[in-house]
């Protein structure tokens, strides 16, 4: 957003904050396209089978994305960074 005068900070979010929510909104749209086409793909033509795939695609997409956007690439990137490969890849999958 930007406010008064072009200032991106006036509107009240940040270019970084702004940027990983339209990743995340990018990503969601995507995941759920993805789900509602396998699950046509699978034979499930019924209107409440394609909304039980785009609900499907919908909280796992912002599930596993805000996880990874907010979590492991905000606060506890630092500390991430000070681990090893092998236990940074266990770390990430654990959460």
């Amino acid at each position: 957003m930007i406010g008064a005068g072009g200032n991106a900070e006036a509107g009240g979010m940040n270019a970084r904050l702004e940027r990983k929510l339209r990743l995340l909104a990018v990503i969601v749209i995507a995941s759920m396209i993805g789900a509602a086409v396998y699950t046509v793909a699978q034979g499930f033509t019924a209107a409440a089978d394609i909304a039980v795939g785009l609900t499907y695609g919908l909280l796992i997409s912002v599930s596993i994305t805000g996880i990874s956007l907010f979590v492991l690439e905000g606060p506890m990137r630092v500390w991430l960074r000070g681990l090893s490969f092998t236990s940074n890849l266990i770390v990430r999958s654990a959460i």
